[in-house]
């Protein structure tokens, strides 16, 4: 006799079983999946839409966080960008001002992770050609390739100490005067 027990609840049924066998495989038609959940022989099988089945897998990612990769969320990632969308709105001697005082590595990381091409236009032109061409081949040897909206958290994380380091240096220079306060105006 299997050892499982089906409870009703409602419009659900739980079923728990004890030992356990798992398995999905893609329904011969291909309008779907059939998720098998198999203990001692008796069989319970659940068919499923190919959404259905994404949504699935990402509610069990979300209850076992330890076995998820560690992707980014576009959504989340934005949050982090907003408060480096003033520096596009800085004029030339502002952003000559700015680019003095922070790292080549700290821009070329926020460049990535802000994926604001007009952004970038604005730092390139406003650095000498050679630096920019310079700046350029560092960008792409570093990220070429990866987006990140879809990149791994650990790099999305590298972007997101960017971005506040360098707001860092934009908050403080705002507080001596060396750069105009912009955030009331493009916040």
């Amino acid at each position: 006799m299997p050892d499982f027990k089906l409870t009703m609840e409602g419009n659900s049924v739980a079923i728990n079983m004890k030992r356990i066998w798992t398995g999905v495989r893609r329904l011969e038609d291909n309008s779907g999946f059939a998720l098998v959940l198999n203990c001692d022989g008796a069989e319970v099988v659940a068919h499923l839409a190919n959404t259905e089945l994404h949504i699935l897998g990402l509610q069990c990612l979300a209850h076992m966080p330890e076995h998820s990769p560690r992707y980014t969320d576009a959504g989340v990632e934005e949050a982090f960008r907003l408060p480096a969308r003033r520096l596009k709105h800085f004029d030339d001697r502002s952003m000559q001002t700015l680019l003095r005082e922070i790292s080549s590595d700290g821009l070329i990381d926020l460049l990535w992770y802000m994926a604001d091409e007009e952004l970038i236009l604005q730092v390139l032109n406003n650095l000498s050609k050679r630096s920019a061409q310079l700046l350029m081949d560092d960008l792409n040897t570093r990220w070429h390739g990866k987006n990140p909206d879809l990149a791994l958290e650990c790099d999305a994380k590298r972007g997101r100490k960017a971005v506040l380091e360098i707001m860092e240096v934009v908050n403080r220079m705002v507080l001596e005067g060396e750069l105009p306060d912009m955030l009331e105006q493009y916040s």
